[in-house]
């Protein structure tokens, strides 16, 4: 008899002596006490609790013979509240527009308003609206018709804005093939993809090589037969639900997924700018035109009458010249990874003017962590707000949180926030059921953002986008993130379930790691792990048994690595194993794997000492920045754990030391100290003089702050 199923009130029953105490007496009527520290938990989270358990309760009265798991929980008021009113995210008005077309109605507002920088050139919203025109037309009279893919293979540059909104008008799809990929992750694509036509320039083309390919079109070459096309808007149809681009992310089997996604993700990002967010337009253009937060960045400027400011690539890792960047335009809005944005903090929290311009910076990536001098910075930069976006490439923006005007109010480790615009976010346990307030279970998605599935790939699709139980003719995505709810509706992230790791901001499945690892030719066993703790210490790792007999070379396996791995996939430490400790399922313990020494037996046995002022310079450099004792001059900055972030700060503190400018791809292709050392002096132009730079900067370093001062005051 249900009718007599009630929950008494709340009584104090004095000191617990446990955190939580569940005491059930059976009898005519079932008698249930809770006792619990109020310190610890609050009334409502107990109520919830008995909520619950009357839940499941009724439900065993109801259906005697089903398992437990399959038994809901949550209360009639909870399911209304977690899977009605926290996800009516739908807009009163929504857009039904693709995004090149919200483009060219934008034109009618700000025809000659600013629409791209980049460096010195500058394009008007017409000027750029007539020149994606002309080759769109050209695509259409060369064949390329309503969802054909056509590959983009450029550098950061206005060419490439233009290529993406042509490819668009003519209704194809985008496939952005990043130059500096590797030659085998390129090939690959091409292969996967069987692309026919391709726009590149001629210092590009030659890493494409593919027999399918039969269309090549040079922007460089071919910009007078294209200028003869018409400047007009192509009359030309496409759907939201018509693919825009393929992206090429990381891959669990050992090579790149391409995720298709649709014009109706892209529309849904400028409906969220739109609702939520302020009425900034001008954009930084920092994402590479491989990753679908540059579609995001180019779209809510072009379609809101906003301006792009395209980072040139020597300045995206380049903390001065990023922060002078800012400074110097009328850039209001930017999405930054948690580890850039939080070493800009770092390096300038003394120096906030330099943020002045921004509006609105949103972080993302992974996990942010606030600290003193974050919330310091912020205090100071009161016109801008701070947001937290959350989103796989699958799935678009799933969740954005924003923060608080006073950053005194903070919390230290921040919540993803709450659902976007269109889009419904369900935290479900592992039978499809979804899970009251507080409790962890894996977040899936609905809605707007949702990609179309795997290119080629059916059997994936099918694994990751499923039926979506509470909504008829619509699919989840199962992301394989661990999350629950707070009790305000937000959402906190709390890991993942599988393999898939953050490092920096970039998405990496280990299992694509490990198998290229377990290709080479002298490795046995190979596995690849996440070190460190936050997200500015964290590091990919790999550990390898050799083949019986064999010596690996550390250089050259990384070597190795980079013909098929991009810069960021690739581990900034191996550790040589004679055997992996087995968990009791059977499979390697990654938890009792040895932290990687900072100073790698392969690299210090064959130690080799600066000879020359400059190289004792660079190498007391490398050692600080790298947190190592010592560094010889044929030592490996990335064998020695250096990677993109560590690159930042060596760059930056050589600017400083010597006053000498390296970029990061000159790092990254000379990336000994004995090398980058000719560098230096090419750069300088004489090897004598850059010691004497060297020899004076150690003499300085040897002065006591007082004598610093005297030598000041005396000039």
């Amino acid at each position: 008899n249900l009718g007599g199923l009630q929950v008494g009130e709340m009584q104090d029953y004095g000191n617990a002596d446990y955190p939580l105490t569940v005491i059930v007496t059976p009898g005519e009527a079932l008698s249930i006490k809770i006792i619990y520290p109020q310190e610890r938990f609050e009334n409502d989270t107990i109520e919830r609790m008995l909520g619950h358990f009357k839940t499941l309760l009724e439900g065993i009265a109801i259906n005697p013979h089903r398992r437990i798991q399959d038994l809901p929980l949550l209360t009639e008021a909870e399911g209304q509240l977690l899977l009605i009113a926290w996800n009516k995210t739908a807009p009163e008005t929504p857009l039904k527009q693709c995004v090149h077309e919200l483009f060219e109605q934008q034109i009618l507002k700000t025809t000659s308003a600013i629409a791209v920088v980049f460096q010195e050139q500058k394009l008007t919203y017409q000027e750029l609206n007539k020149s994606a025109n002309q080759l769109a037309h050209y695509l259409q009279k060369i064949g390329v018709s309503s969802q054909s893919l056509v590959g983009i293979c450029l550098e950061r540059s206005v060419n490439m804005v233009i290529a993406i909104l042509a490819v668009l008008k003519v209704g194809g799809v985008c496939v952005p093939l990043d130059p500096t990929y590797p030659q085998e992750r390129l090939s690959y694509i091409l292969q996967d993809t069987q692309l026919q036509t391709l726009l590149t320039e001629k210092d590009c083309q030659s890493l494409l090589k593919s027999e399918t390919i039969s269309q090549r079109i040079l922007l460089d070459e071919q910009g007078s037969e294209i200028a003869l096309e018409p400047k007009t808007n192509l009359d030309n149809p496409v759907s939201l639900k018509d693919l825009a681009y393929i992206i090429y992310s990381s891959g669990s089997t050992g090579v790149p997924k391409g995720i298709m996604i649709l014009h109706q993700s892209l529309t849904n990002i400028i409906e969220h700018h739109q609702v939520k967010m302020s009425s900034a337009r001008n954009f930084l253009q920092f994402a590479p035109f491989n990753f679908d937060v540059s579609y995001h960045e180019i779209f809510a400027a072009l379609c809101l009458g906003g301006s792009l400011f395209i980072v040139p690539e020597d300045s995206r890792l380049d903390l001065a010249k990023l922060s002078q960047l800012l400074a110097n335009n009328p850039i209001h809005k930017a999405i930054l990874p948690v580890t850039l944005l939080q070493q800009l903090i770092e390096t300038y929290s003394e120096e906030t003017h330099l943020f002045a311009n921004l509006r609105e910076i949103i972080s993302a990536g992974e996990q942010l962590q606030i600290t003193p001098k974050m919330i310091s910075v912020f205090k100071k930069l009161e016109h801008c707000t701070l947001y937290n976006y959350y989103g796989p490439t699958e799935a678009d923006i799933v969740t954005s949180y924003t923060f608080d005007p006073n950053p005194e109010l903070w919390p230290k480790y921040i919540p993803i926030g709450k659902p976007a615009i269109n889009v419904q976010v369900y935290i479900l346990n592992s039978h499809l059921q979804p899970l009251p307030i507080g409790v962890t279970g894996e977040l899936y998605v609905a809605g707007g953002g949702l990609a179309r599935g795997y290119f080629n790939n059916p059997q994936l699709t099918q694994e990751k986008f499923i039926p979506n139980p509470f909504s008829d003719n619509s699919l989840l995505y199962k992301t394989g993130d661990l999350a629950r709810y707070l009790p305000n509706g937000d959402i906190e992230y709390l890991g993942r379930i599988d393999d898939v790791v953050k490092v920096r901001g970039y998405r990496i499945e280990l299992g694509e790691v490990e198998t290229i690892l377990n290709q080479h030719p002298q490795i046995a066993q190979a596995i690849a792990t996440v070190q460190g703790e936050t997200a500015r210490e964290k590091y990919l790792a790999a550990y390898f048994i050799p083949r019986p007999g064999e010596t690996v070379n550390q250089v050259e396996l990384r070597h190795f690595l980079e013909n098929w791995l991009p810069d960021y996939m690739i581990p900034s430490a191996f550790v040589v194993m004679e055997s992996f400790q087995l968990s009791p399922n059977g499979k390697v313990d990654r938890k009792v794997l040895p932290i990687p020494d900072k100073n790698p037996l392969s690299l210090t046995q064959n130690y080799v000492a600066p000879r020359t002022a400059i190289e004792e310079v660079l190498a007391e450099i490398w050692a600080e920045i790298l947190e190592v004792e010592r560094v010889g001059i044929e030592d490996d900055f990335f064998l020695l754990g250096g990677h993109s972030l560590k690159a930042i700060q060596l760059i930056s503190k050589i600017r400083q030391t010597l006053e000498i400018e390296i970029s990061v791809r000159q790092l990254f292709n000379h990336s000994t100290i004995s090398q980058l050392t000719q560098v230096m002096i090419e750069l300088v132009g004489n090897e004598g003089l850059l010691n004497e730079i060297a020899v004076t900067v150690q003499e300085i370093s040897r002065l006591s702050p007082e004598e610093v001062q005297a030598l000041l005051s005396q000039s």
